[in-house]
């Protein structure tokens, strides 16, 4: 972890395609790393997780990425910049 932790700041409206989010391990363990929420399932999270940013170009580049994921895990191949 980042050597840090800070409480969290839940969303007050329901989270959006496009929406950028910190990850946590429980209740007020928000730290170093974060998500986007880039497929219909993302939208059907438990408001746990702080909304800190939307993604406003390039969209269809985060959707690419989600292409390759096979769950909570690495990617199905690597992926280079």
């Amino acid at each position: 972890g980042p050597g840090y932790r800070f409480e969290d700041e839940p969303p007050t409206t329901p989270y959006r395609l496009g929406d950028v989010a910190m990850a946590n391990a429980g209740p007020n363990t928000n730290g170093s790393q974060f998500f986007f929420l880039t497929g219909s399932g993302s939208l059907r999270l438990p408001p746990h997780y702080a909304r800190f940013g939307t993604i406003v170009d390039g969209f269809d580049n985060a959707q690419k990425l989600e292409s390759f994921s096979r769950g909570d895990g690495p990617p199905s191949e690597p992926l280079y910049l």
